[in-house]
């Protein structure tokens, strides 16, 4: 069964949720980075989850940047190793 099939078998918010995957990112080209690092971090918490879970909370990977991401990262380990 394709993405396609299953979709038209759910019903509700299940599948409108779905739907707007499917129609607004399943299959599409990324355009920079950011688009990369979002897809990356929706497979990595999918991994255990169920993808209705992750696509109810795709508002959170949609805000996420890399450089945000780095910035804090660096400034937590600045904070480690400036407590060395």
């Amino acid at each position: 069964m394709t993405y396609c099939e299953y979709i038209s078998t759910i019903t509700g918010d299940t599948q409108l949720l779905h739907k707007e995957y499917h129609d607004n990112h399943y299959g599409f080209p990324l355009e920079n980075d950011d688009e990369l690092f979002e897809r990356l971090m929706f497979e990595i918490n999918q991994a255990g989850l169920s993808w209705i879970l992750i696509l109810k909370n795709s508002i959170i990977f949609e805000r996420l940047s890399i450089i945000s991401i780095l910035k804090k990262l660096q400034n937590i380990m600045t904070a480690i190793f400036s407590d060395s």
